[in-house]
């Protein structure tokens, strides 16, 4: 018999017991494949962006199986800079980090999407990664259920060098004459690949001499791995005390010759008793009355330890040396002991600053320390002063009356805001106002008054100032509005600023003024009361008639119970009055209809007045009895002229224009004022500040400045 028969029966029974039922093993069969990318790798960053990767699964099992994944050299990679977890599997986004994953899968289904990320942080190491990943059927008695994939990683390199002194030592020393001392330096590979870096020293000069010791001109250093060179710097035999060097030492990447990095080493020689004095606070700040500690590192460039004490030399406010600070003191620091070439930044000395001292002020002081009969060291700090600033802009008049935020004008009028605006410096320290002005609707072709340069405005604690800004419109604006915004900034605090908006209408031809806008144009309500304006008409010497007339146009203006408050007693007043007053007065009679109100009381005499400018509405308080009087408003340059009362010898006047008949008889005049006015001095109120003035000059014309504000007053 043949040989190989036996054998093919003995495989020919196994066949048939395999097919009995119950014998056959159960198979387990499934695919485990790349999904995204394809080739399942990527690139990453050191620090950078995760990447993600996916893979999927196929059960090729007639019933459904669980499977189990994981990633075998999670911890391998970790130890390299590359944190790998699952994330998805397949249909939800898992919480946390994990390294394995399980889900049961049907017959015959697909599951694609089970997602890899990676997290490279930034130690990881230059070069490529693989992630091993494992699928297991956890099916028991499967002789076939385990599968592997391979995913890569590819991380770019970093090239990078540190160069710092090693711990506990500084890279300020000292050498003795003909001496030498040594810094010992840290070298820090911050790249992330293997790398050899070269060290150099430069900048050598005057019989100095400095090199890396022994083989120290070269290190190799793994990724993100430190070595240690040795510097030494030697001093020439002919140095003298307080000489140094400073030396620039290189580390450089031989990988990529671009990347270096540089350290200074400064020498002295040593100086008997000597010391260096820098300031670790070189710019103190406080308010009033506050004291402020200023810091300093000294350092001991003798061998031997010494005692030393901080003193204060020369100081001086502002750029002025001459400009001692009142009110300010200073502190010496204590005796300090200090090692040879050691340093201490616990030096210290206090300043106080003076209780009334003004925000903004700035103090140099020059500080010293010195041991026995060394040398001195010297250095500056300043201390500045600091507050809680506060200003404020109101939209009201002087002693906090509110004033109108909308105002009625002519064209070319011009409307100053300095009685209707007011700045306040509300801090316990003085400041500084910077006041703008910017039309924030309308303006265009509207003159626009602000002083040359911007207004600065000084103020001290508590003061307020009104806001010298004037607008007037063109000759063409008229039935137009415009919308200004002042706004007022703190130079103490520029954050601390306000603003207040007005508006400002332009008079058509047949405006009448309106109850809610401060009306300021021809034929509207005016903004003083009527008593004090005809009076002050009746003063200025405008005649009987214009008295009588203006009274009519604050009666048209009025509603029908105001009217009430104005009767007619100046009436009375005829021809005789208005011939009296002056040839103006009675041309102006012959215009304007008649009436009979009663004359005044007797008594009236010539005296001090106070008159609001017609320009500007500023109040003059006029002291100077003399008639006639010329005055200019010097917010606005508008003349005023007080001529003299009834009774008085008046000016020679122009000659009267034709007249027309009167309208009906004249009244007689009003009783005669005392005739013994004479010139004096005048007290007139500064309209910038609202100093008082007392002038006792009576020549015209006469120029003054306030001494509070600078502002400039003509009399004539």
């Amino acid at each position: 018999m043949d040989v190989w028969e036996p054998l093919s029966m003995r495989w020919l029974m196994i066949a048939l017991l395999l097919l009995l039922p119950g014998v056959q093993a159960a198979q387990s069969d499934f695919e485990f494949r790349l999904d995204t990318p394809a080739d399942g790798e990527a690139d990453i960053d050191p620090g950078g962006d995760w990447a993600n990767l996916t893979v999927e699964l196929e059960n090729l099992n007639s019933d459904q199986r669980r499977f189990k994944l994981t990633i075998p050299n999670a911890d391998a990679l970790s130890d390299n800079g590359i944190e790998v977890w699952w994330s998805s599997d397949g249909d939800n986004d898992l919480p946390g980090q994990s390294r394995s994953l399980e889900f049961n899968l049907p017959s015959n289904e697909l599951r694609s999407g089970i997602r890899v990320s990676v997290e490279p942080r930034t130690s990881a190491l230059y070069g490529s990664h693989f992630i091993e990943l494992n699928c297991h059927d956890l099916t028991e008695g499967d002789p076939d259920e385990d599968r592997q994939l391979q995913l890569q990683i590819d991380v770019s390199r970093v090239v990078d060098v540190t160069l710092a002194p090693a711990e506990g030592v500084t890279g300020n020393g000292s050498a003795d004459i003909g001496e030498a001392t040594t810094y010992l330096l840290k070298v820090t590979n911050s790249g992330n690949s293997q790398d050899t870096f070269d060290l150099e020293v430069d900048g050598t000069s005057s019989g100095w001499e400095a090199e890396m010791v022994s083989d120290d001109d070269e290190i190799n250093l793994d990724a993100h791995a430190s070595g240690y060179v040795t510097v030494e710097v030697t001093a020439p035999p002919d140095a003298s005390y307080s000489e140094m060097l400073t030396v620039q030492v290189t580390a450089r990447s031989q990988l990529q010759g671009t990347v270096s990095m540089q350290l200074e080493l400064t020498t002295h020689v040593r100086v008997f008793q000597g010391l260096l004095l820098e300031p670790l606070t070189a710019l103190g700040a406080g308010g009033p009355g506050d004291s402020v500690v200023l810091k300093f590192k000294v350092t001991n460039k003798w061998s031997e330890e010494v005692d030393f004490q901080l003193a204060r030399g020369a100081w001086y406010m502002g750029d002025t040396p001459e400009n001692t600070p009142s009110g300010w003191t200073f502190s010496e620091g204590g005796d300090t002991l200090l090692g040879g070439y050691a340093s201490t930044e616990n030096a210290r000395a206090t300043v106080s600053i003076a209780s009334g001292a003004d925000a903004g002020d700035v103090v140099t002081i020059e500080v010293t320390a010195q041991v026995g009969d060394g040398e001195l060291a010297q250095t500056t700090v300043q201390v500045q002063v600091e507050g809680d600033y506060d200003i404020q802009l109101a939209n009201e008049k002087e002693g906090g009356l509110p004033a109108p935020a909308s105002f009625n004008i002519d064209a070319e009028q011009q409307l100053t805001f300095a009685t209707y605006v007011q700045v306040k410096n509300r801090a316990s320290v003085s400041d500084t106002a910077v006041i703008t002005a910017d039309f924030t609707a309308g303006g265009q072709g509207w003159e626009l008054d602000v002083p040359e340069g911007g207004l600065d405005i000084f103020l001290a604690s508590e003061a307020e100032k009104g806001v010298l800004v004037a607008v007037r419109p063109p000759a063409d604006s008229q039935g137009t509005m415009a919308t200004l915004e002042i706004t007022a900034t703190s130079v103490g605090d520029p954050s601390s600023t306000q603003s207040v908006s007005l508006t400002i209408h332009v008079n058509s031809l047949s405006d009448g003024g309106g109850s809610q806008t401060e009306n300021l144009g021809q034929d509207k309500q005016l903004p003083v009361p009527i008593e004090i304006l005809v009076g002050t008409v009746l003063l200025i010497g405008l005649g009987v008639s214009s008295v009588f007339y203006l009274q009519q146009r604050s009666r048209k203006a009025a509603s029908s119970e105001d009217q009430a408050a104005y009767s007619d007693e100046w009436g009375a007043m005829g021809e005789e009055a208005a011939n009296t007053a002056g040839p103006a007065a009675a041309a102006a009679q012959t215009t304007m209809p008649a009436a009979a109100p009663p004359a005044p009381p007797p008594g009236a005499a010539a005296g001090p007045v106070t008159v609001a400018c017609p320009g500007c509405q500023t109040q003059l308080q006029i002291a100077d009895t003399q008639r006639p009087l010329t005055v200019k408003c010097p917010t606005c340059a508008t003349p005023l002229t007080l001529q003299a009362q009834p009774g008085a010898a008046p000016p020679a006047a122009p000659p009267p224009p034709p007249a027309a008949p009167p309208a009906a008889p004249p009244a007689a005049p009003p009783a005669t004022p005392p005739t013994n006015a004479a010139a004096g001095p005048v007290t007139v109120a500064c309209p910038g500040c609202q100093t008082q003035l007392q002038i006792t000059d009576t020549r015209r014309p006469l120029t003054v400045a306030c001494p509070g504000c600078q502002t400039q007053l003509k009399l004539t």
